[in-house]
C-alpha cells in the first residue's frame, strides 16, 4: 500500500499483508499451545536465518513443537515475565544446539498492535525494525 504524506510517498504494510505475503511468519498455534494468549510471528529473516537452520526446511510449523521454535517462543516467554523494559520492545537471548555445539542468537520482541489494534507480539533480528 502506498500513502502520500506531504510531498512524499511512503509504502506501508498492514500486519495481513506482511503475513499474506510471507514477510512475517506466524507462530500463533504454537505459542498458544505455551500460554500466548496473542498472537505471535516471526519475521522472514528470523524464521529463515534463525529458525530454518536448526528446524529443518522441509517441516511444516506446526510440528516444530521440541525445535528452535520452542526454544525461541520459551525464551520469549521468560523475557515477557522478567523484561524491566518500559518500551514496547526488549532483546531476548535464544540458544540453539547444533550437532552438539550451541549457537546464541539475540532476537528482538516487538509487543505493538494489529491493523485492529488487538495485542501481537513480533519477533525480529536484532537489528530489524
Amino acid at each position: 500500500m502506498k500513502q502520500l504524506v506531504g510531498d512524499y510517498q511512503i509504502n506501508s504494510f498492514s500486519r495481513a499483508h506482511m503475513l499474506e505475503n510471507g514477510l512475517l511468519i506466524d507462530v500463533s498455534n504454537t505459542a498458544e499451545s505455551m500460554g500466548f494468549t496473542s498472537p505471535v510471528a516471526l519475521s522472514k529473516a528470523v524464521w529463515e536465518g534463525t529458525m530454518q537452520p536448526y528446524e529443518g526446511r522441509d517441516r511444516p510449523i506446526e510440528v516444530m513443537k521440541s525445535g528452535a521454535l520452542w526454544d525461541c517462543l520459551w525464551m520469549l516467554y521468560i523475557g515477557l515475565k522478567h523484561t524491566k523494559s518500559e518500551t514496547p520492545e526488549f532483546l531476548f537471548p535464544v540458544i540453539l544446539d547444533c550437532e552438539n555445539i550451541d549457537a546464541i542468537f539475540i532476537l528482538k520482541a516487538v509487543i505493538g498492535t494489529d491493523d485492529d489494534g488487538y495485542p501481537v507480539i513480533t519477533i525480529l533480528e536484532r537489528e530489524e525494525e
